[in-house]
């Protein structure tokens, strides 16, 4: 195969549709249907499964995808190390942030990043709920740094940053704000914040549960808010509960919500995700730097009580 059909065939194997896979090569549909055609009659079995509804890979599709996708990879970063040896990283690398520790994290990386690729900007934006992963997909953000789970099969989750414990925010005046900690059997009977519809379904679930331990509801809001401060409001109200990383008690302190760790909840995880078919040298550096920072699994300040 040259290396134009394995590209083409990598990224139709990707997007899954021939409109989008034209766009993002650059090319023609009609380019894109006619490399794919040229393959299938060499190898003569169908690569994809055609409908007017949906494009899919075939056994023998997934089988070759399974065997070049990695060889590809390997041509792609070999290509790009030879580049940066010559000339160095070029253009811009944007990194998108959800939580002030992980903006502050990122930033001291781009430091690192900057020194290391002086002819490669870095830009910092910041990731509300709202978002997740949309940055990605829209192009706006090359990598996010976001709370797991991920579980998108267009995006690669990359290293940890940030590993803290679990914790509720409440009401100051809500009767569990007298305790010292919480667990999940202590919901019952309040109702969690609602985040914006954009946000998927299983990121919800695995913070916002339905039910206790023993069975017992836990109300949502029917009032969706897009971003943190959002919810943090209707919690100083009242109306709601939700839940967040130990930073809060350091970044997020207000005398009108107490903050209450988890004493049966997993700790909270921000990762890094990137976009796997935009994957290139920039993140790459970027995810080396982030892996050659020393960066706190739980940073100082930021512990349970």
């Amino acid at each position: 195969m040259e290396r134009y059909e394995m590209e083409i065939f990598l990224a139709l194997s990707e997007e899954l549709h021939f409109g989008r896979t034209a766009e993002r090569l650059r090319l023609s549909p009609a380019m894109v249907s006619q490399t794919v055609k040229k393959l299938e009659r060499r190898f003569g079995v169908p690569l994809f499964e055609r409908t007017s509804r949906k494009v899919a890979l075939t056994g023998p599709g997934e089988r070759l995808r399974a065997d070049i996708a990695p060889h590809f990879q390997g041509i792609q970063e070999a290509v790009d190390r030879f580049k940066n040896s010559v000339r160095g990283l070029q253009g811009v690398v944007t990194v998108g942030f959800m939580g002030v520790l992980a903006g502050n994290i990122c930033q001291a990386v781009a430091n690192v990043f900057r020194e290391r690729h002086p002819g490669c900007a870095v830009r910092v934006v910041e990731t509300q709920m709202r978002h997740h992963c949309a940055q990605l997909r829209s192009g706006e953000a090359d990598i996010v740094v976001i709370p797991l789970p991920v579980e998108e099969p267009d995006l690669t989750v990359g290293p940890v940053v940030v590993r803290h414990t679990l914790h509720l925010a409440v009401s100051s005046e809500n009767p569990l704000a007298r305790q010292s900690s919480v667990c999940v059997e202590d919901l019952a009977g309040e109702t969690w914040a609602s985040l914006a519809a954009s946000v998927p379904e299983y990121w919800i679930d695995h913070f916002y549960a339905r039910r206790t331990p023993s069975g017992r509801p836990i109300a949502r809001s029917s009032e969706r808010c897009d971003t943190f401060t959002e919810v943090l409001a209707m919690v100083a109200a009242g109306r709601a509960v939700t839940v967040g990383g130990a930073d809060m008690t350091t970044y997020r302190l207000r005398p009108d919500i107490t903050y209450l760790p988890f004493t049966d909840m997993p700790p909270m995880e921000r990762a890094m995700v990137w976009r796997t078919s935009q994957e290139d040298a920039r993140v790459r550096a970027f995810v080396e730097a982030v892996t050659d920072t020393a960066v706190p699994a739980e940073p100082p300040g930021c512990h349970s009580a």
